[in-house]
């Protein structure tokens, strides 16, 4: 009998110094993983503006967690452009009505919040009013650019980031499990003149309008 409490004593003590490693090894691994994330990346937890093409955090031999990605030399001209309705506008397609970037995760970006805006820089002087911005995530519409009344926003309409009457808040969202796994997510950006623009026969002075398209990235808390 002796021998058998024993045994039963030393067989739950093996337990319980299995269990303590195991939590020791697992609490020292996140603890570094903590710190790969926090520190070696310099991926904080205060919002980072994303410049072109340049990657917030590489993690684990390069692997890009969260990127920003567009092609630099393509434009959108509103030159000459006529008031444009909004079945049209959403529909245009080309180099020259539309901008196309791309978010490229890995499976570590699960969770990282993102905003995306639209910043009016200082050269342009055609009023908010006029400008249509739509954007689409994989093909669909973005729920934030259209009114209560279904028609795309314009400009003025969204909500200022941080305070900016120059810089738009055109989406906010959350990389999902799925989309870390696939590694990426597509957006398009198309403006054009408002339908509700009255132009009459006369000449207009020539007006610019130069929009930015900004990526802030923050890791869920």
């Amino acid at each position: 009998m002796k021998n058998k409490n024993r045994n039963s004593l030393m067989y739950i003590s093996t337990v319980i110094v299995v269990v303590i490693v195991y939590l020791v090894i697992y609490l020292f691994g996140m603890s570094i993983r903590k710190n790969i994330l926090d520190e070696n990346t310099g991926y904080q937890n205060n919002p980072i503006k994303q410049p072109t093409n340049s990657i917030i955090s590489n993690i684990f031999e390069n692997k890009v967690l969260f990127e920003y990605e567009y092609d630099d030399g393509n434009y959108i001209y509103l030159d000459n452009q006529f008031p444009t309705n909004d079945a049209d506008g959403k529909n245009f397609v080309g180099d020259k009505y539309t901008q196309d970037f791309k978010l490229k995760f890995n499976e570590l970006a699960f969770g990282v919040r993102y905003t995306i805006t639209a910043e009016r820089l200082e050269e342009s002087d055609l009023d908010n009013t006029w400008i249509k911005t739509y954007l689409t995530a994989d093909g669909v519409g973005i729920d934030n650019c259209f009114r209560n009344d279904g028609k795309v926003k314009t400009m003025n309409e969204y909500a200022n980031y941080r305070n900016n009457p120059n810089e738009k808040i055109l989406y906010q969202g959350r990389v999902t499990f799925n989309e870390a796994r696939r590694g990426y997510k597509n957006f398009t950006f198309r403006m054009w003149i408002s339908e509700d623009v009255k132009v009459y026969n006369e000449e207009y002075p020539a007006k610019t309008v130069k929009v930015k398209i900004n990526v802030y990235a923050q890791r869920e808390i």
